[in-house]
């Protein structure tokens, strides 16, 4: 088997019969996410060598819908008859844009569904929690295996025993989230947070690289970088809140786990019974990482034009006001919470700028010329950016990742309840929220046994799996901590899963 890295999160996996599968193609040069968020590095000198697919000799995977995996504006150059395996999700925004980009022969895997064809034999681990949505892939061929799971933090469904032997093992490590960017936070507070993420994410990753003991781990799905001149400090910040390979990699080896850099266009050779091999053929290499910050502003200065956002001479407040309207009336029942949703839209042109608030216990909605100053999430939003997003039929969900959009919050705790709602589509909130997995299970601190929720209240995460340092269970798929002393209540938030110490535990004793 020989594995193309295509850069961020694509491969294109070739077998010695000449078959291949490709995965997650991000080559076009338009950027993600409202033109926010742009390949690092540049891997577009690869575009015309994938678009050579064809139905006869092909697969295309595409894991989930956000835009650095499913590049529409790429897939749109393809022949519409190659077989397209889809996790099969069930909110369907994904699988109905799919077909109506043209793909005639798609198929929807549910978790664990076995795919043959070409001599590739396929199948997903996928994550939903309804607000997210994600899936990775374990592929054999030629008598290796190559396991990957992308940004899917479906971590805890792993049968790692089962999926063991594996040549090839990739997963996100750097995170995708606006989270604390767009928070007004301190620049204290904020290093401290972004610091306290990365640790979680590097903890999580190389617990799960342990497990699995891949013969090669490589470092895939981020970060991206971005490029328009508003966000550019993103890149550059102190801790970086999106950590790249020269971060990670260091942490991985120091476990032991076999780890090497790849770059777009660089092969990985894997063989029965043999080492993996990286075949450095792309057009670079770890240099990049020593001057990453004048390669990302020459970059920037490259593709000022594609990052740049159209301007608005449109007041968007009315459509604003009607897009939260239609999501505030799609919900069913009532949604406890602590703040009230406040949505400012900035710069209108020549109008002061205006706020809607919602209350989601209430379901009402009001116009308001100051936006409240307690209880309340605030999101402020500039009329170009929402011009943009409503314009080009984005979903929420892209919105969000686009980080074009500023947060206060008071009092300053994470609310699930209300970033979903802001995430999800009026369609999707009828059925909100989903009712919740319930169960009890045991995990032992030391010496001691605790009674746990068995899945987190995030979003959903299996605890079975969770790591346990200190005093503090850490969930498995994003990280979240549960201080065990303290009732398992969060460290950073007001929700709990409900520790109660049981006993000692007499093995573990002695």
């Amino acid at each position: 088997m020989k594995v193309l890295y295509l850069g961020h999160a694509g491969f294109r996996v070739t077998s010695q019969s000449g078959h291949s599968l490709v995965m997650d193609p991000w080559l076009s040069k338009g950027g993600a996410f409202l033109k926010s968020w742009f390949q690092f590095p540049e891997n577009h000198f690869l575009t015309d060598l994938v678009s050579e697919m064809s139905p006869e000799k092909d697969i295309l995977y595409i894991s989930h819908h956000h835009r650095d995996h499913f590049d529409r504006q790429f897939l749109e150059k393809l022949d519409k008859r190659i077989p397209v395996i889809v996790p099969c999700f069930d909110r369907k925004h994904f699988i109905k844009e799919l077909e109506g980009i043209g793909f005639l022969n798609i198929k929807q895997l549910n978790a664990g569904e076995l795919f043959e064809r070409h001599g590739f034999r396929a199948r997903l681990f996928i994550d939903e929690s309804y607000s997210n949505e994600d899936s990775g892939i374990l592929i054999e061929s030629d008598g290796v295996k190559f396991l990957n799971m992308n940004d899917c933090r479906a971590y805890d469904t792993l049968d790692i025993d089962e999926i063991q032997p594996i040549d090839l093992f990739t997963i996100q490590f750097s995170g995708a989230s606006w989270f604390p960017c767009v928070y007004d936070h301190t620049p204290a507070e904020r290093a401290r947070l972004i610091t306290k993420k990365n640790a979680n994410k590097f903890i999580n990753v190389r617990s799960l690289a342990l497990k699995i003991k891949p013969k090669l781990y490589v470092p895939s799905a981020g970060p991206a970088c971005f490029l328009d001149e508003g966000l550019q400090p993103f890149n550059f910040l102190t801790p970086p809140p999106f950590p790249d390979a020269s971060q990670f990699l260091p942490f991985v080896r120091e476990a032991g786990i076999p780890a090497e850099y790849i770059f777009p266009g660089d092969y990985i050779l894997l063989s029965e019974g043999e080492t993996p091999e990286v075949e450095p053929e792309g057009r670079f290499n770890s240099d990049l990482y020593n001057n990453k910050s004048s390669y990302v502003k020459e970059y920037a200065s490259r593709f000022s034009g594609n990052a740049i956002l159209p301007s608005a001479p449109a007041d968007q407040f009315d459509r604003l006001l009607g897009e939260l309207d239609k999501k505030l009336k799609a919900l069913q029942k009532p949604l406890k919470s602590q703040h009230r949703i406040c949505v400012t839209l900035r710069n209108r042109p020549e109008r002061d700028d205006k706020s809607i608030v919602l209350d989601l216990f209430q379901r009402t909605l009001v116009e308001v010329s100051s936006p409240p100053a307690k209880a309340v999430y605030h999101f402020q939003i500039e009329n170009q950016v929402m011009s943009e997003f409503l314009s080009s039929g984005s979903l929420w969900d892209e919105f969000m990742l686009s980080l074009r959009f500023k947060i206060h919050r008071n009092p300053d705790h994470f609310n699930t309840v209300v970033l979903d709602f802001m995430r999800l589509e009026a369609i999707d909130l009828h059925l909100y929220p989903r009712q919740k997995q319930k169960g009890r299970i045991c995990v032992r601190r030391n010496a001691e046994v605790y009674g746990v929720d068995r899945y987190c209240p995030h979003q959903g995460g299996d605890l079975t799996n969770a790591v346990i340092v200190g005093d503090e269970l850490i969930c498995p798929r994003h990280g979240w901590r549960f201080d065990l002393q303290e009732d398992g209540m969060c460290v950073e938030n007001n929700t709990s899963i409900n520790a109660v110490r049981l006993g000692a535990d007499e093995k573990n004793a002695e």
